[in-house]
């Protein structure tokens, strides 16, 4: 009698059974599937609430202090610059800050995972954001290949003094914010 995955109810052979061999691989295709299955979506959205200073010179981690929605608890307030990947797969990420407003420097941002490697980034060059709020965006597709993966939104500024990030640009509604969410298998 094959196992069944818990939510599709796909089947997979047991070890016992005489087509054993590559059971295990199948078993985890099978699993892998099952949790693409509708109302098993694997997403989170945070944003800030709160200002955030950023010294000058150095790459930052944005700290995020409101979750939005995050059903697999992959965002902590213990870890408020990271998201948790949840499960194995191709990983959609994005996320938009806002600088206040500065006469001179360069603003940016980019993602990094799990210590290091870099996904995706952007930067808005001095003058084009000389005293006026610069909303930097950028997004990329990751490959998640082991539980316990980790994304992170990294800043950047130049100005010579520290500057802040803020919540919002108070004109348009658009607000800081980072999600992600499952697009695939590996």
């Amino acid at each position: 009698m094959p196992g069944n995955t818990p939510n599709l109810n796909l089947p997979y052979p047991l070890p016992t059974e005489p087509v054993a061999q590559g059971a295990d691989a199948i078993k985890a295709l099978a699993l892998s599937l099952d949790g693409l299955a509708p109302g098993a979506a694997h997403y989170f959205r945070v944003h800030k609430t709160a200002t955030q200073s950023i010294a000058t010179g150095t790459l930052t981690a944005v700290t995020w202090d409101a979750e939005l929605y995050d059903p697999d608890n992959g965002f902590t307030s213990a870890n408020p610059t990271k998201y948790f990947f949840p499960r194995v797969g191709l990983w959609y990420v994005r996320s938009t800050i806002i600088w206040a407003a500065a006469s001179a420097g360069d603003r940016g941002i980019s993602l990094h995972t799990s210590g290091g490697p870099y996904i995706s980034g952007a930067k808005i060059p001095f003058p084009a954001t000389a005293g006026v709020q610069a909303i930097v965006g950028c997004e990329g597709i990751w490959k998640v290949n082991a539980l316990g993966e980790w994304v992170e939104v990294m800043c950047y500024q130049n100005t010579t003094n520290p500057l802040n990030l803020v919540s919002s640009d108070g004109t348009l509604g658009i607000n800081a914010e980072f999600s992600a969410f499952l697009i695939g298998l590996a």
